[in-house]
């Protein structure tokens, strides 16, 4: 096919491509996504955005890549979730149809379906998924999963230091509350701090996390 964007800068040869489109899209799934174009901009032809719509969606379940991707986020736009999905799935390279997919199922319901493609979001990077996983999470050790990698996020670290108190995980907690203290300045967090430095056993790290509030030396010399 020709460069649609050279050629919608020019009226009279955009005429003479769009009846080749036409002629084409008979049968050629590419020259259907371009008559798309064509008819939805109304370069060489009249709008016709009903047409155009046939077009893209002809030009989507014959094969061509950008027209399934295109018709899926169209059927998403217009809250046609289901029929969105399988076209959708065929763009599954995309980070914007995983997100998409997510939606969709999120929208049916389907709560398996849509943290599947929160989790592939997740595991990529994107923390937002990641907070909906840690928040949709039923068993203490997913949410564990999710919080650390949330941290230093303050309902993550509230969740964590209650999940080790409960488990005696001291080491841990003892992090979660120096997180806790220097970021958000918690009070519980720093008095559990001071606490565990003024222990005989309390290793240099705690002690100097105490000193970090003055805490410690205030507690010696009272």
């Amino acid at each position: 096919m020709g460069d649609y964007s050279v050629l919608e800068k020019y009226p009279d040869a955009m005429t003479t491509y769009s009846k080749d489109l036409a002629k084409a899209a008979k049968k050629n799934a590419e020259a259907q996504y371009y008559l798309y174009k064509c008819l939805i901009d109304g370069n060489g032809v009249g709008v016709n955005k009903d047409e155009a719509k046939n077009y893209l969606k002809k030009s989507a379940d014959n094969g061509f890549q950008n027209a399934i991707s295109e018709y899926g986020f169209y059927l998403m736009s217009t809250g046609q979730y289901n029929d969105a999905i399988p076209y959708l799935k065929q763009t599954i390279s995309d980070d914007n149809a995983y997100t998409a997919l997510y939606l969709a199922y999120d929208k049916q319901g389907n709560i398996e379906e849509s943290n599947k493609y929160a989790k592939f979001l997740s595991d990529k990077g994107y923390l937002d998924f990641t907070k909906i996983l840690f928040q949709r999470a039923s068993k203490d050790d997913e949410k564990v999963k999710y919080a650390e990698i949330l941290s230093p996020r303050l309902s993550a670290l509230q969740f964590l230091k209650q999940y080790y108190i409960n488990n005696n995980r001291k080491k841990e907690l003892l992090t979660c509350c120096s997180t806790l203290a220097k970021v958000y300045n918690d009070t519980t967090a720093i008095q559990y701090i001071t606490k565990v430095a003024q222990e005989s056993s309390a290793d240099i790290s705690t002690i100097e996390d105490a000193l970090y509030y003055n805490i410690y030396n205030n507690n010696q010399e009272s």
